[in-house]
């Protein structure tokens, strides 16, 4: 994932992944998508759309919400 944003902050491409992981895909991504029955369900950034409220339409069950996530940055760690 590391290598993935650093292609999309130097290289100004769009990258497209799935994931299931939404405290990673949150980390990582400027949007997200959720699909609900094949259909785009919602979409927007992560702090838009990982809202207990929208996730509970999503997944058809309740969700809390402890800690706000922060979104990658272009700096690249290596030690990580």
């Amino acid at each position: 994932m590391k290598l993935l944003k650093k292609i999309n902050i130097e290289c100004g491409v769009t990258i497209l992944t799935v994931n299931h992981d939404l405290n990673s895909a949150a980390h990582w991504s400027d949007r997200l998508i959720g699909l609900k029955n094949g259909e785009v369900f919602c979409s927007g950034t992560p702090d838009e759309i990982l809202q207990p409220e929208q996730l509970a339409a999503l997944f058809d069950t309740p969700f809390l919400r402890k800690e706000t996530l922060m979104p990658a940055t272009g700096e690249i760690n290596q030690n990580n």
